[in-house]
Order: C-alpha cells, then structure tokens, then sequence
C-alpha cells in the first residue's frame, strides 16, 4: 500500500514537472520572439532616450531660471515695498489732501491711458 501511494506521488510530480517545463518553453519563444522584435529599435531607443535627457535637462534649467527670476524680483519688492509706504505716507502727511488727491487721479487717468 505505501509503495502504491509513493508511486502515485512520483508520477504525479513528473506529470507537474512535464507541465511546467511546456509552459515555460513556451514563455521562452514568446520571450525570444519579443527580443527579435525589439533588438533591432535598440539604437532607437537609446537615441530617444539621450534626447529625452536633454529635453528634460533644458526644461528643468528654464524651470530653474524662472524660480531665480521670481525669488530676485520677491527680495527686490520686498526691500523696496516698505520705501514706498513710507514715502507715499510723508507725501500725504507733508502735502495737502488736494494736492495729494490730484496726483493720485493723475497717475490714475495715466494708468487706464494705458491699459487701453
């Protein structure tokens, strides 16, 4: 009775192992069939690819300049916004409110001049 269960265990391994030998020789050929397929745009790839890099290198430098450019105009409001308030702050507090109202309806008039 145990050589009949070992031998039924033994057959059923080699019926396994038979099973998955076919299953991946046929992997293999679809493996085999896709390199043939993409060996020749190898040197496709590889020029795609350096010019992918270059592309992706000069967008992240104009990225990078653009970052700088904000950051510099960012410091230079920032240092001269508060010259400004105190500035326009003495011109009203020096001036009279006429005068003061008659500038700013200037400078208003010049603005919407040009906007148009």
């Amino acid at each position: 009775m145990l050589i009949l269960f070992f031998t039924i265990i033994f057959i059923a391994e080699i019926i396994i192992a038979g099973w998955l030998i076919s299953k991946i020789r046929k992997l293999d050929k679809i493996v085999c069939e896709f390199n043939f397929r993409i060996l020749p745009l190898k040197d496709l790839f590889k020029e795609k690819i350096i010019l992918e890099k270059e592309v992706l290198t000069s967008f992240n430098q104009k990225v990078k300049g653009w970052n700088d450019f904000v950051d510099k105009k960012k410091n230079q409001y920032l240092k001269i916004h508060p010259q400004m308030i105190m500035t326009i702050a003495s011109f009203i507090l020096k001036n009279d409110w006429k005068k003061v109202v008659l500038i700013f309806d200037i400078i208003f008039g010049i603005k919407k001049l040009l906007a148009k």
